[in-house]
């Protein structure tokens, strides 16, 4: 009896454990997905730490899942060189970063094709 009591406390003990090492893999890891996205054609003010620091060009983003815009910096988007004056439609890989930046953002984009570039005028 006394062996079956130490046989069930070691597998349970063991499973525990490896549910554990198995969620610790899924949950510490960066994820990607593939998201459109509007840029707008002026840059913005950007902020690093919202309110504070150095304002610097950003751009005004925003992707076709959410309602609102953002602003990131104005190198954010990796292979993209945007011009003053177009609204551009993108598709840009969005990595989501587990361990961000303490003064970055906790998305990267990469992009993989413009699908539009439309000269705004004012």
């Amino acid at each position: 009896m006394k062996r079956l009591k130490n046989l069930l406390t070691a597998s349970i003990s063991f499973f525990t454990l490896l549910m554990m090492v198995g969620c610790e893999d899924s949950e510490n890891k960066d994820w990607t997905e593939e998201v459109l996205i509007t840029v707008a054609s002026e840059f913005v003010d950007y902020h690093p730490i919202e309110g504070n620091g150095t304002t610097s060009n950003g751009l005004h983003i925003k992707e076709d899942n959410i309602s609102y815009w953002i602003k990131i910096p104005l190198n954010d988007i990796e292979d993209f060189n945007y011009e003053v004056g177009y609204e551009y439609r993108l598709r840009v890989l969005k990595t989501h970063l587990v361990n961000p930046p303490a003064d970055g953002s906790a998305f990267k984009y990469k992009l993989i094709e413009i699908m539009s570039k439309i000269r705004t005028v004012k």
